[in-house]
């Protein structure tokens, strides 16, 4: 099967974090013997590699040089509302990414169209449709989130899922989130979890853990002002805590001074490669994700599968991750008195080390990118009219 995948966020190169699990699942598409080609957006001119590891990729120039900041960085949607010039280079970027999926489609033996995320590339998937391949979206958190948000969204999101041969999302609060705003069924929305980043090392004893760690962009919605918050209120408790803070964005300036003016000890590691990030989080006492508004929360899933215990907040996709109270606690977003006290109850008792490595071990196979690209090589026959036979082997329905 050739598949041409859509993203507004893809790696530029191998060593970039941007859009990596993408990377990963479209490799292990191609292990299984399909072609994958990624339509991705320019980078202030820049249109890198046409391939990428196994992957075909074709950067799609969208403005000038200087105008093509809108994907990569996270943004993308709050840059687009915000001035007129960057609403037209979101426009063009539609445009550019529909043209290119009808090249694709008029060149040469497409078989299905994969958008990720809703807008922008299921709306460019959708606009060409007239070249009568099916096409799958899935929904990541953020597209969701702006549905609901903007004047008109869930009605264009409405509009665009029901054109898809078939929906997935990447947790089943988005299903559920997605279903109530666009109106589409929730039973035809699959979840289907993406691929945890790299090969995370086996699983060793440390003797001693110490500190908490957080992994993640440095943005408000990731919560790592209450973190901090939370880590003061310990401190005064007599418990304190180290903290390493694994990550860039936005906020890391106003959080260094809040990290000062509370006194923590507090190490900002600043951004890492995503095969690096294990040997931040390995030997931690346990993970803290704080997110206000989160998609999936893959680092909680790397986490336990290092046999770190996680507290985090029930947002999103946390709770199908962190299904286990034996491997953590999950508290109200946005309340540090709450996060403070699930910190010192995992920071505190040893059994959740056990319960982390064995919820490790179980994520480790349900979130491969093996296993990943199983489950969508289903949803793809399924999107063809096919099926799987009883061995296991691919029927079409042409």
């Amino acid at each position: 099967m050739r598949v041409v995948m859509v993203a507004h966020s893809f790696p530029r190169t191998e060593g970039d974090v941007a859009g990596a699990f993408l990377w990963r699942f479209a490799e292990a598409l191609v292990e299984r013997g399909h072609r994958v080609l990624v339509i991705a957006p320019a980078d202030r001119g820049e249109v890198g590699t046409p391939v990428l590891g196994h992957v075909d990729v074709r950067r799609v120039r969208y403005a000038s040089p200087s105008r093509e900041t809108l994907a990569y960085e996270g943004t993308m949607h709050r840059l687009a509302g915000g001035s007129p010039l960057a609403a037209l280079a979101f426009v063009r970027m539609v445009r550019a990414f529909a043209r290119a999926v009808g090249e694709e489609c008029r060149a040469g033996d497409v078989h299905l169209i994969h958008a990720h995320w809703w807008v922008p590339g299921g709306v460019a998937v959708s606009i060409a449709q007239r070249h009568g391949r099916p096409f799958v979206i899935t929904l990541h958190g953020t597209d969701v989130a702006l549905a609901r948000k903007i004047p008109g969204g869930r009605r264009a999101m409405g509009a665009v899922l029901r054109r898809a041969a078939a929906v997935t999302a990447v947790s089943s609060y988005l299903a559920d989130a997605a279903a109530s705003a666009s109106g589409k069924a929730r039973d035809a929305i699959a979840v289907t979890p993406m691929p945890l980043v790299g090969a995370l090392p086996p699983q060793t004893e440390t003797a001693v853990r110490r500190g908490v760690v957080f992994v993640g962009r440095l943005t408000r919605q990731k919560g790592v002002h209450d973190l901090l918050d939370a880590l003061a209120l310990l401190k005064k408790d007599g418990l304190t805590l180290e903290l390493t803070i694994v990550g860039d964005g936005p906020e890391r300036a106003a959080l260094k001074a809040q990290a000062l003016a509370l006194n923590l000890p507090a190490t900002f590691v600043g951004f890492v490669a995503p095969e690096l990030v294990a040997s931040h989080v390995s030997g931690k006492r346990l993970l803290v994700l704080p997110s206000v508004d989160e998609g999936l929360g893959l680092v909680v899933a790397e986490a336990l599968t290092l046999g770190v215990p996680v507290v985090a907040t029930h947002s999103g996709g946390i709770p199908d991750l962190l299904t286990d109270p034996r491997a953590g606690l999950l508290v109200p977003p946005s309340n540090p008195p709450s996060l403070a006290a699930a910190i010192k109850t995992v920071a505190t008792e040893e059994g959740f080390l056990r319960g982390a490595a064995q919820a490790g071990r179980a994520l480790a196979q349900r979130l491969s990118p093996a296993r990943v690209a199983d489950d969508f090589e289903e949803v793809y026959l399924r999107a063809r009219g096919g099926r799987r036979s009883a061995s296991g082997s691919a029927k079409v329905v042409e």
